[in-house]
């Protein structure tokens, strides 16, 4: 199974890694009761929009 979550960070200033993103998303996932977050896994994309 595949989903999408558009995740933003960093607006306070700071910068956040590609982890943060990835934990974020697994967060989200686990939230939403998509499986036990042993069994999840994340890939991050990142695009700046200006």
């Amino acid at each position: 199974m595949l989903w999408t979550y558009i995740v933003s960070l960093g607006g306070d200033g700071t910068h956040p890694s590609l982890e943060d993103f990835k934990e974020e998303a697994l967060t989200l996932a686990g939230i939403d009761g998509r499986g036990a977050l042993e069994d999840l896994d994340a890939h991050v994309h990142i695009e700046v929009l200006k």
